[in-house]
């Protein structure tokens, strides 16, 4: 069984590096609800699962998963604006990944500096 460390941001979002697809049964064990997407396909080679697999591989465990990829050095205005409403219908507590985390963490912040 793979384990995953996250870093919770607040009770409802956290972020964590590249998952794996064997990763997913962790991530339902851990009681997330909805997995986030934002690393875009390819950007770590072949080795990287796609989003499709990992959208399967969460779905077949009854966790919701949305892809939402942020290029490096994102995000852009649009991403944080899809994001904001994305956001608020997601089913909570949501595991976003990215790379390193980062990016997902980034555009959390971004998004919510913007709602106070």
């Amino acid at each position: 069984m793979s384990e995953v460390s996250f870093t919770q941001l607040n009770d409802e979002y956290a972020v964590t590096p590249q998952l794996r697809l064997e990763d997913v049964q962790a991530v339902s064990q851990a009681g997330f609800r909805t997995l986030l997407i934002n690393r875009p396909d390819g950007e770590g080679g072949p080795q990287q699962p796609t989003s499709a697999e990992m959208i399967a591989a969460a779905e077949s465990l009854g966790i919701k998963a949305v892809y939402l990829p942020i290029i490096s050095g994102g995000p852009t205005e649009a991403e944080v604006e899809e994001f904001s409403v994305i956001i608020e219908e997601l089913p909570k507590p949501v595991l976003a990944y990215c790379r390193s985390g980062n990016r997902s963490a980034t555009i959390y912040a971004i998004a919510a500096a913007r709602e106070s």
